[in-house]
């Protein structure tokens, strides 16, 4: 889904649809569906801090930061480090050329956009 109601996840993976040719590897698929899983992990996080505020009433009546900032941090740091593992191509880039006929194991970026 690529709606106005479509998540970030969803609008995550028809960007690598639209931007990238050919099949992921197994590997590759499983940190896309990783990172597009954060990706709404962290728009849900991003919702509940939005309705809830940044502080809480601790045990004691004490106010405190509310919890899941922490969670959105720790997401934020798994989205980055999947991202980087994904080690995507730049899409503007010009295409890298292979030696000795080897075959390329990543997706390469579309020419025609």
């Amino acid at each position: 889904m690529t709606g106005p109601d479509a998540t970030r996840g969803a609008l995550f993976r028809a960007h690598i649809a639209a931007t990238y040719s050919g099949e992921p590897t197994p590997t590759q698929a499983v940190l896309i569906d990783r990172a597009a899983s954060l990706l709404d992990r962290i728009e849900a996080i991003e919702r509940s801090v939005a309705a809830n505020g940044v502080m809480a009433v601790g045990s004691r009546g004490q106010a405190r930061s509310n919890g899941a900032l922490i969670a959105l941090a720790e997401a934020e740091r798994v989205l980055l480090a999947t991202l980087k593992d994904l080690a995507l191509p730049d899409p503007d880039a010009p295409a890298p050329k292979s030696r000795g006929g080897r075959r390329v194991d990543h997706y390469t970026p579309r020419l025609n956009r």
